[in-house]
């Protein structure tokens, strides 16, 4: 892949992967009418509300956008649906299968909880019980169509940076615009039936930060790798209650130092002394 993205696991009628660069916020605002008449009409919140599903006016003329939207919408749901969209187009040579026309339909997710957006593994673990769900349901031979999971990094997250999402992406193929919104349909079933079976899955999460300071020592300077656990009666690290300055015994020299750890950025301590 480019240099801004990797695999994490491909299989047959799936690929899961994580990108770099950092391209949505939530929420969002939505935007004047495009020139082809499409619109951004910003990030409605459905958080324990199902029945506002139908108010989505992406979803209005698919109604397997509108069971995924349910599913996460659902108060038992992890996670929730910050944007969504579906297309149809003409893609020519490049369908596989020799399929001329192609629907696609994506769903970006977050987590409710949102200190678990801070690992964007947590929303990879996510996107393997998701595929795992829809494997052990699909028919493949019943329609074409393929599964794109991605984790990406976000601008920001209510006001917090250091977040990442999950995009979830149904593509369905034909040999006519309605043949691929038909296999579309399909595939987005498979993702809210999915989406309900996470619901009762227990899933692993990053439960502690994993950091690394530098040695405050001049004539050793290695790095120092040490784990925070959560606070008492919390599942996860609250980043703010990380204590202000850490006593921390470098193996290498033997030397103590203060660190503060509230000052860690994307899994590094900075010493301020």
């Amino acid at each position: 892949m480019m240099d801004d993205a990797e695999i994490v696991f491909q299989v047959p009628g799936c690929t899961t992967a994580r990108t770099f660069r950092a391209e949505t916020t939530i929420p969002y605002s939505g935007r004047d009418p495009r020139p082809d008449g499409t619109q951004n009409n910003g990030w409605f919140d459905l958080r324990g509300r199902p029945e506002l599903v139908s108010e989505i006016k992406e979803a209005a003329e698919s109604p397997g956008l509108q069971a995924v939207l349910r599913e996460l919408a659902a108060s038992d749901s992890i996670i929730f649906s910050s944007a969504c969209d579906r297309t149809v187009a003409n893609i020519g040579e490049r369908g596989p299968g020799g399929f001329h026309w192609e629907a696609g339909a994506f769903v970006v997710t977050a987590f409710a909880d949102a200190r678990l957006n801070r690992d964007s593994d947590n929303h990879i673990n996510v996107a393997k019980e998701v595929w795992k769900n829809i494997a052990a349901a699909a028919d493949w031979s019943a329609a074409p169509i393929l599964f794109e999971l991605t984790a990406e990094p976000l601008k920001l997250f209510f006001g917090q940076s250091d977040c990442h999402c999950l995009m979830l992406k149904a593509l369905g193929f034909g040999h006519s615009p309605e043949q691929a919104i038909a296999s579309m349909e399909s595939a987005l079933q498979l993702i809210a039936g999915s989406l309900r079976e996470l619901a009762d899955t227990p899933t692993e999460f990053e439960s502690r930060f994993v950091l690394t300071v530098t040695c405050l020592n001049p004539g050793c300077q290695k790095p120092i790798p040490f784990d925070l656990e959560p606070s008492p009666g919390s599942e996860v690290p609250v980043w703010e209650d990380l204590p202000t300055k850490l006593s921390i015994l470098c193996p290498s020299c033997g030397i103590t130092g203060e660190y503060y750890p509230r000052q860690v950025r994307r899994g590094k301590a900075i010493p301020t002394q």
